[in-house]
């Protein structure tokens, strides 16, 4: 018994070591940045990614209402905020896949007040819950991504004051942009 412990101890300690020397594994992560745009308007397909967004405006980034404040679901995520004084928002961001993604794809959504999330023109999900707390909802979108050109759709909707959103999808496989 103690032999066959020792051999195990010693399997545990080359797997713990041949993982820390792999480093962490790669994944494209799309946060809120000063890439996302937004319109008080929600045209017909506007989270679809045959859309041209080039006339809409740059999202405030970060929003300094809530921010610097940690968020459990990724530490580096910075809050952007849509100030158009529209009780409705759409928001996009745009962004390039070269393959299918390599495994499980979860976007992490938190947004004051209520939202809509659409990836590629396809509804996700929604969420009603204005005074819940962080971190959010979590939702699959693996299916909904593909090889090209793809489009995050956060449309985000004001019962009150101000109207802001926490945004991370981690696309693993694929290396963080520089």
């Amino acid at each position: 018994n103690a032999a066959r412990m020792g051999v195990a101890r010693r399997a545990l300690a080359l797997c713990l070591g041949l993982l820390a020397l792999a480093g962490p594994a790669r994944a494209l992560t799309i946060r809120g940045d000063h890439d996302w745009v937004s319109s008080a308007e929600c045209p017909e397909g506007w989270a679809a990614p045959e859309l041209d967004d080039s006339s809409w405006t740059p999202v405030a980034f970060p929003w300094l209402l809530i921010w610097p404040s940690p968020w459990e679901p990724d530490p580096e995520a910075r809050p952007f905020w849509e100030a158009n004084g529209a009780p409705t928002a759409c928001t996009r961001r745009t962004f390039e896949l070269p393959t299918a993604p390599a495994g499980p794809v979860r976007a992490y959504v938190f947004v004051d007040d209520d939202y809509e999330l659409w990836i590629n023109g396809e509804r996700v999900g929604e969420s009603n819950d204005q005074g819940a707390e962080r971190p959010g909802e979590i939702w699959d979108v693996t299916s909904r991504l593909r090889p090209g050109r793809n489009v995050i759709g956060l449309k985000i909707i004001d019962a009150a004051y101000e109207k802001g959103a926490w945004f991370s999808l981690r696309i693993p496989g694929l290396p963080e942009r520089s």
